[in-house]
């Protein structure tokens, strides 16, 4: 008797989490519409924390927004070309990383109004991944976690 009641809680708690994930996910995409009505063949991948990140090209520029797990938005990153980036973080480049080679820069805004610069560079086998203030400062360097599940929506 006691197996029945534990498998029947372990039922209700997966059934709960399906269901908030459901909500968060489409609190998601209510805010991706509203925020960005042109996007569309938007595709989606569920997060290691239990976030969504929303894929898509508008006006030619591939487009990530990511929302937290109750489906508030947190950040877009807006892939740009290298010379659109602040003087200030090209003449950092110039300056410190003048070995490496771009290959992608991004805009990310963050949900408290910050801009800041996000710069992937490759050097031999080596690749490198930096965070820019608007004034040319390194924030942080970061590491891509691939670790996602994907869904598709058009």
């Amino acid at each position: 008797m006691k197996n029945i009641g534990w498998s029947v809680a372990a039922l209700l708690l997966s059934a709960s989490i399906g269901f908030a994930q459901g909500e968060a996910l489409a609190e998601a995409q209510k805010t991706l519409k509203e925020k960005y009505p042109a996007a569309n063949s938007v595709k989606w991948e569920k997060e290691t924390d239990g976030g969504w990140e929303a894929e898509f090209t508008i006006n030619g520029n591939e487009t990530s927004v990511e929302f937290d797990s109750k489906g508030t938005w947190k950040q877009t990153e807006t892939e740009i070309e290298t010379s659109d980036l602040p003087e200030a973080v090209l003449d950092a480049i110039k300056t410190k990383y003048a070995e490496y080679s771009v290959e992608e820069a991004e805009m990310v805004e963050t949900a408290d109004g910050e801009v800041v610069y996000e710069v992937d560079f490759k050097k031999g086998k080596t690749e490198m991944e930096l965070l820019f203030a608007s004034d040319g400062s390194v924030i942080k360097t970061m590491n891509e976690d691939e670790d996602e599940e994907e869904v598709d929506e058009d």
